[in-house]
């Protein structure tokens, strides 16, 4: 609910919130039931503190997750994150727009066969007024503005493009891991996109292989099992990202059909120094192994770390330990050096 006032001074305003925050801290009554209800209440000042419509819309029709019990206030400075969301989402637009984004590539070394395996794709973005932009902040931006979608078709295309490049095929990757955000899966055309860009480049669907993470109740939805199986119909097969952090269970990856179980970083560098996340980390991967699937070690950065999971049984290892990722000709740059010195070395 969005509250106008005009021309209200600073204690008529105050005072309003004051009785507004009180009557949620009190219950209410709803039939014969007593209801408490959690609430937050933004105060802001126009055009004092907010002279753009973009932000005003972002901080009246925001949602948050209101965890913390009672009545929370927010006003100036507290105000800076809505501000953010929306000037990052107003970024994501413009990177569509004006085809800004830039997609890089992690190689994936295979312990088996000592070779560079895959590479998963990762995308970027600087603006040119905000500057560089984490995935981890705008990519929930952009699942929660509806970008995501978007977002997806963009990586997916710039991936394909990539892959039927005569420098490409001569890496022999097998395959490009391409994450897709599970709200992709709740669209229906998203397949069908998939299915016309990759007809137009003549790319085939063994050479891309789609990473999902498992987000709590969206794991068990009817439609993204569904999706999950349409798509696996058509030949894609599926990574499970960030396994160990708390949805995933061995029932889950069993019933799914995963190629790969990507093993979360967090445990790994937990393991450097606790005993308890070691033996966790190795018993993970040597049941997953035993279960026929591939594990894909993330977050790999020292020898230590290598040893550890490849001693354990992990056969896909991605990670700072050989390389961060890279822009595309950097890309090409690492992969060109790292097969000249296989072939030295053997």
């Amino acid at each position: 609910m969005t509250l106008i006032l005009l021309y209200k001074n600073e204690k008529e305003v105050d005072a309003l919130v004051s009785t507004i925050a009180d009557r949620f801290r009190d219950t209410w009554i709803y039939g014969k039931s007593e209801i408490e209800l959690n609430a937050e209440i933004r105060v802001a000042y126009v055009p004092e503190e907010f002279n753009d419509v973009t932000l005003l819309t972002e901080l009246t029709e925001s949602n948050s997750d209101i965890e913390t019990p009672g009545v929370r206030v927010f006003r100036g400075d507290e105000l800076d994150s809505f501000k953010r969301k929306a000037q990052v989402e107003e970024a994501l637009k413009k990177a569509l727009e004006e085809d800004t984004f830039q997609v890089y590539y992690q190689p994936i070394w295979n312990a088996e066969k000592n070779r560079m395996e895959s590479a998963e794709a990762l995308i970027r973005l600087t603006d040119p007024e905000l500057g560089f932009i984490s995935p981890e902040e705008f990519i929930p931006i952009a699942e929660q503005s509806g970008l995501i979608t978007e977002i997806g078709l963009y990586v997916f295309e710039k991936v394909c493009q990539f892959i039927t490049k005569e420098r490409t095929r001569a890496l022999g990757l097998r395959y490009i891991e391409v994450n897709l955000s599970v709200f992709q899966l709740l669209v229906g055309n998203t397949l069908e996109h998939f299915l016309e860009i990759m007809k137009r480049y003549g790319v085939t669907s063994d050479q891309i292989n789609l990473e999902i993470t498992e987000t709590g109740s969206l794991a068990t939805s009817n439609t993204m099992i569904s999706a999950i199986n349409e798509m696996q119909e058509w030949g894609f097969k599926f990574s499970l990202d960030d396994y160990g952090t708390g949805y995933s269970n061995l029932s889950y990856i069993m019933s799914m059909d995963f190629l790969n179980i990507k093993s979360d970083k967090g445990l790994l560098w937990d393991a450097d120094t606790r005993e308890s996340s070691s033996i966790m980390l190795t018993d993970t991967i040597k049941t997953i192994r035993r279960l026929g699937m591939n594990v894909i070690q993330e977050g790999v950065e020292t020898k230590e770390q290598l040893d550890l999971v490849v001693g354990a049984g992990a056969n896909l290892i991605q990670g700072y330990y050989f390389s961060k990722p890279l822009p595309e000709e950097a890309f090409y740059d690492y992969m060109i050096e790292f097969i000249k010195k296989s072939i030295i070395n053997r």
